[in-house]
């Protein structure tokens, strides 16, 4: 008698995370002398973000004071090799694939200000 083969299923899990800057305490930007600003969206990690194991980011970002968005990714911590994707200036949500182990974004808007931005990126598989 023969044996039968059995077909192995691979469930693949979910996997995402969710980034919320809103208030006063997280969503207060400073643009700087030359009118850039790196968002820091993580309180660990700071303006890097590790992205790998995702395989979508969609970003939100509402701000009244910017004039330029980046989204940047791909290899950001020690030696560079990333790729800058611009956002519309609008609120709406922009989806791009991930194509590198990191993440960030930049913003340009009126030199040596400040705002409060609402910002939200959604990570997944």
């Amino acid at each position: 008698m023969g044996t039968a083969a059995r077909a192995t299923k691979v469930v693949e899990q979910p996997n995402t995370r969710f980034i919320y800057l809103h208030s006063q305490a997280s969503g207060q930007i400073r643009y700087d002398s030359g009118g850039m600003c790196q968002i820091q969206l993580d309180a660990t990690s700071g303006n890097v973000v590790d992205i790998t194991g995702y395989r979508q980011v969609s970003v939100l970002i509402s701000s009244q004071q910017s004039v330029a968005r980046t989204l940047t990714m791909g290899t950001i911590s020690g030696n560079t090799c990333a790729e800058a994707f611009s956002l519309p200036l609008d609120a709406k949500i922009h989806t791009f694939n991930v194509v590198g182990p990191e993440m960030s974004l930049y913003m340009n808007g009126p030199r040596n200000t400040q705002e409060t931005i609402q910002l939200w990126v959604y990570l997944r598989s």
